[in-house]
């Protein structure tokens, strides 16, 4: 799993995923956090999120994507994902709150 997390409050033309916060890079997790002090600032509206899971096998992934397309917008909460196309045992995803 890997995920970039962005602060969207200033959001440009030129930039428009808005300003990175931090990395985690691709690491054997079954959860990844983090947590960057001088970042405490930030409402979380403005918060957005891209990452990828790597699943041990397809029979995984394809799981994991059939109960995420059951769940219910609320349910998501601002989650979407898509499916690599080189790679079946990987999905990438997006998250904003708003």
């Amino acid at each position: 799993m890997s995920f970039s997390l962005y602060d969207r409050s200033n959001v440009t033309a030129d930039n428009n995923s808005g300003n990175l916060i931090f990395n985690r890079y691709l690491q054997d997790h079954w959860w990844l956090t983090g947590f960057k002090p001088d970042a405490q600032k930030i409402n979380s509206d403005e918060l957005y999120m891209i990452g990828e899971i790597s699943f041990k096998d397809k029979a995984m992934k394809d799981a994991f994507v059939k109960q995420f397309n059951k769940m219910g917008e609320k349910d998501k909460q601002g989650m979407t994902i898509r499916e690599s196309k080189t790679d079946s045992t990987k999905i990438f995803f997006d998250w904003k709150t708003n």
